[in-house]
């Protein structure tokens, strides 16, 4: 017998779907929801679960993750017999705003994703399962999307770039993106991200340049104001927006609104529908 919360589907751009279950003794065959193009998760926080995918089988133990790769065909068969709980959640990271994490991060997840492979299985730490709870708690309360969206991304970053995986660029940048999107709302330097993935400045900073093709200072900026734009429209307010992502002042938060989206702040919120 399990107990599960509903699959949630709401308003978060991205989210496909959303479930969390507890199992107390062996359950049939998981039955997954399919969206071709997406991806989907499974995150086991107890027990251990089986997958097989076209012949292949994947152990998913506790405290991992597995990431498949939905194709057209769906095909998948999954027991998870010895697992007493485990949240599972599909993303389609090619829909508009996914997550509000702005086009280059999403880019870049994009990227990595590709390079894990239609299917692999992540290692997960205990913050990233208390993450999760908090996740599926916010989402069933009806959470604002862009809280929930931003945890969903720190989920992701947090899983995804703490791996020994092989992909395009180095591994530094990908971890300097997730440092950057963990501390969006912050005064973050650039010393302070090279000391967090522990490398040199100038290092860091040419690595991210030629794998970005952007400087990390212009990256910050361009994400802070990318996922700044849905708090202003829902607050109205420049002052409390500039706070809610470690600007200086309402100026210096106008300034750099300009700078990237070639428009005041107040110029965008005239605009919206």
């Amino acid at each position: 017998m399990y107990s599960g919360d509903a699959n949630y589907t709401g308003s978060v751009p991205g989210l496909v779907l959303w479930g969390r279950r507890t199992d107390e003794k062996a359950s049939p065959p998981l039955e997954m929801e399919f969206r071709p193009g997406a991806v989907g998760f499974i995150l086991v926080a107890q027990g251990t679960q089986e997958h097989r995918f076209d012949g292949t089988a994947y152990t998913v133990k506790q405290g991992h993750m597995l990431m498949h790769r939905i194709d057209a065909d769906g095909k998948h068969s999954g027991v998870y017999g010895a697992s007493k709980k485990f949240h599972w959640f599909t993303l389609d990271p090619d829909a508009p705003d996914f997550l509000y994490m702005g086009p280059q991060v999403t880019r870049r997840l994009r990227g990595t994703l590709q390079a894990l492979g239609p299917h692999a299985v992540l290692r997960a730490d205990a913050a990233s399962l208390q993450l999760a709870d908090h996740i599926h708690g916010s989402l069933q309360a009806g959470a604002d999307p862009m809280h929930c969206a931003s945890m969903i991304a720190s989920l992701l970053t947090r899983i995804l770039y703490t791996q020994p995986i092989s992909s395009e660029g180095c591994a530094e940048v990908t971890q300097a993106i997730a440092y950057i999107q963990a501390h969006i709302g912050e005064r973050i330097s650039i010393e302070e991200i090279s000391s967090a993935v522990g490398a040199s400045k100038s290092s860091l900073q040419h690595k991210f340049s030629a794998v970005t093709g952007e400087s990390m200072k212009k990256f910050i900026l361009s994400q802070k104001i990318e996922r700044s734009k849905p708090v202003l429209l829902q607050s109205g307010s420049v002052s409390h927006t500039a706070l809610a992502f470690g600007f200086d002042s309402a100026s210096h938060y106008s300034n750099s609104f300009e700078k990237i989206a070639g428009m005041r702040p107040r110029a965008y919120l005239r605009k919206r529908p």
